[in-house]
């Protein structure tokens, strides 16, 4: 008997389309891997990373929300452009309930499982029960695709669209439906917002308009145009308001000197991988380090080959099918026959190509590049892998069927049909092991902390942690009494400490640590103070002023929080008379301290006048100060804050560069400002925007108009 890769032609009558288009409803593993998908997805989700990034998404969504208004930027790409604001309003529904945002990871995890529910439905539409088996459980199990499935971030979002996008084209070039370009394109919208590299989709669009043709209707470029305007309206807004500033950003990188390297390649394995190959991790409690030996090694390898074997093989099937179809053609009479229908694929053919065209672009297109790639720039193309290798397990498997069908009679072959069958599916059933146990242990590594939280001078944070910090800030000052909270940042907590200090318990008064320190004034007696891990001079500073460790609040991956009583009043000092009008006043000398081998010179203000909170506010305090008697030397020291009270104290910090010798005595001058959300007006439309205004800065002056006060140095 011929062997055909393609099933037999039948007239199927409309309930059996019905049934074929919703078997997948009464297959039982489809809510076993569903429920095993969200488990993994779910499962101590709190302690997914929560930084910069994750804090201003959710800020922007909760504010758009509360305050009215309408997001038209998310943050900045790494090119330096404004990301367009895409999936802030799916983010919107959670924030409009609460200010936690872990409502905002629950969201991300929530998509990311039914990105796997959608993608058995589309597998097991196209390719059979078998395949969208292998697929789901490969794409629920995988590592990377999991990572990217558990912490809150615009990319990660992306996961259902994806494979929606890829519907509507399936059902153009397979089952010739029409009506499909509005939604494709409305698809392909948003993703866009969600990645800008998510353009790269637009090669299997155009595939699928030369494929079927005959599917589309001039109607449908009308909806197009009105889906497309809708989606993109806020991001238009933005553009028209900054008079399409970003696309002369956009063309001067396009001008930049290209770059021909294998960094796709690499992230696209890296999408296929257990764990970051070029970043292993090094905690000796690490899990997955223990199972790196094991199983990791060969998965990482075997993971990438067998894509590369289904692509050739979906390529081979199409050649095949192409080759069957052009004999049939060949014998019919040639009038009336087109030729493009001569030389078209067959629709499985098309939609073979389709998925092949997927995953093969974006990493050849990303070879050349002007700017930095990243591994998520490579998450346009799952669930594709898993698709392509649940295709190859089928197919074999039906290859493997047809020997017991060639002879029926045959014990030989009946038995070498059922040792095919085992090995096939037991090897499948141990890559899938494998996954999980990686997976697994990438959980489990995560949720007890054994990793390293420091990358290239940062550290990352964990929202478990966070929150764990600031509830037990706010338990401690109900407990002893406290009226207020201070949080001390640095660069790596700000954004989200600044966000979180909005919706606590008690008056919270968030600063940067790293050049001052804000005490308490007498009137408000002592406080809490959080300090952030790493405090390089906010700890030895606060100490040496007498603040008193209470706790420390463990977090994930690193050092502690650890948390203080801050007093009030800590060095008895009296108010100098020189002071800068009604703003800050001088309070004693400046003071000499050594924190971590270097000089610092400590200079105390007292707030005259308080700086209100307000909604997304911050107010920077830039004091400078040069030597009379040391010539070239000037010093620096910025103390950011979201909210200050009359008689708190600002100890500003200067660091002494260790060539020169402590001055005598310091002048000392001040320039303020503030910080406040862009959120400009458009005809009838508040905006909203990612980026802040700062006001002009304004330099003190004293009671005789002098800009600076002199400050003998002890």
């Amino acid at each position: 008997m011929k062997l055909s890769l393609t099933r037999p032609a039948t007239i199927m009558t409309t309930k059996d389309k019905v049934r074929r288009a919703y078997a997948w409803f009464l297959n039982w593993e489809f809510y076993l891997i569903v429920l095993l998908a969200g488990f993994l997805r779910f499962y101590r989700v709190d302690t997914s990373d929560f930084d910069g990034d994750q804090g201003l998404m959710y800020r922007m969504a909760y504010d758009a929300v509360h305050h009215g208004l309408l997001p038209v930027t998310n943050g900045t790409a790494s090119p330096g452009f404004a990301n367009a604001p895409g999936l802030l309003y799916l983010l919107m529904l959670p924030a409009a309930f609460s200010a936690d945002p872990l409502y905002g990871v629950l969201l991300t995890s929530f998509l990311a499982t039914m990105a796997v529910a959608i993608t058995y439905i589309f597998t097991n539409r196209y390719y059979g029960r078998v395949a969208a088996l292998v697929a789901t459980l490969l794409y629920t199990t995988a590592t990377t695709p999991l990572f990217y499935s558990r912490f809150l971030w615009q990319p990660n979002m992306m996961h259902p669209f994806v494979i929606l996008f890829m519907f509507c084209l399936f059902g153009a070039v397979v089952e010739r439906r029409k009506g499909w370009l509005a939604p494709a394109l409305v698809l392909l919208a948003i993703l866009y917002q969600a990645h800008g590299t998510t353009l790269l989709l637009l090669a299997p669009l155009a595939l699928t308009i030369l494929f079927a043709p005959e599917t589309l209707r001039w109607r449908d470029i009308f909806y197009s145009l009105i889906g497309l305007a809708l989606i993109f309206f806020p991001f238009l807004l933005w553009h028209l308001f900054t008079n399409f500033h970003d696309f002369t950003l956009i063309l001067q990188k396009s001008t930049q000197p290209a770059t021909i390297n294998t960094d796709s390649l690499r992230f696209y394995r890296y999408m296929l991988s257990p764990f970051d190959h070029d970043n292993p991790p090094t905690d000796a409690r690490s899990f997955v380090k223990a199972l790196m030996p094991y199983q990791i090694a060969w998965l990482f390898t075997i993971m990438f080959y067998v894509v590369i074997t289904a692509a050739a093989l979906a390529i081979g099937s199409v050649i095949f099918q192409w080759l069957q179809k052009w004999r049939k053609i060949n014998m019919l009479p040639k009038s009336g026959q087109r030729f493009w229908a001569r030389l078209a694929p067959t629709p499985q053919g098309a939609g073979l190509l389709l998925l092949c065209a997927w995953q093969i672009v974006p990493v050849l297109a990303l070879i050349k590049h002007s700017t930095w790639v990243f591994p998520h720039y490579l998450l346009v193309v799952l669930p594709g892998p898993f698709i392509l290798i649940g295709y190859l397990v089928s197919t074999l498997s039906n290859w493997i069927g047809r020997i017991r069908f060639i002879s029926r009679t045959s014990t030989i072959s009946r038995a070498l049909s059922k040792l095919l069958h085992l090995v096939l599916y037991t090897a499948t059933m141990i890559v899938i092991i494998g996954q999980l146990a990686s997976s697994t242990a990438t959980i489990l590594d995560q949720g007890h902390g054994y990793f390293n939280d420091r990358s290239n001078g940062q550290y990352y944070n964990d929202l478990y942690s966070v929150q764990l910090a600031l509830n037990t800030a706010d338990q401690l000052a109900t407990q002893h009494h406290f009226k207020r909270v201070f949080i001390a940042t640095d660069f790596s907590t700000e954004t989200t400490m600044f966000y979180l200090g909005e919706h606590m318990q008690h008056p919270t008064t968030v600063f940067s640590h790293e050049h001052c320190l804000v005490l308490p004034s007498l009137a408000d007696g002592p406080a809490i103070l959080v300090m952030a891990p790493y405090a390089r001079i906010g700890t030895p500073l606060a100490q040496a002023y007498g603040a008193i460790q209470l706790t420390q609040s463990p977090r994930l991956g690193g050092e502690p929080f650890t948390i203080y009583e801050l007093p009030s009043d800590p060095i008895k000092a009296t108010l100098t008379p020189q002071a800068f009008g009604q703003s800050l006043q001088a309070v004693g000398n400046g003071q000499l301290h050594s924190f971590k081998s270097s000089t610092w010179i400590i200079s105390d203000w007292q707030q005259l006048q308080p700086q209100g909170a307000s909604y997304n506010t911050t107010y920077n305090d830039h004091f400078q100060a040069t030597s009379p008697a040391t010539q070239n030397l000037k010093l620096d020291s910025t103390c950011t804050f979201n909210t200050i009270n009359t008689g708190d104290h600002i100890l500003a910090a200067f660091k002494l560069p260790t060539s020169i010798l402590p001055p005598q005595s310091l002048a000392i001058g001040i320039a303020t400002n503030k910080e406040t959300p862009e959120n400009p007006t458009y005809g009838p439309f508040s905006l909203e925007t990612h980026r802040h205004l700062k006001s002009p800065a304004v330099r003190l002056l004293t009671g005789d108009r002098k800009n600076t006060i002199n400050l003998a140095i002890s």
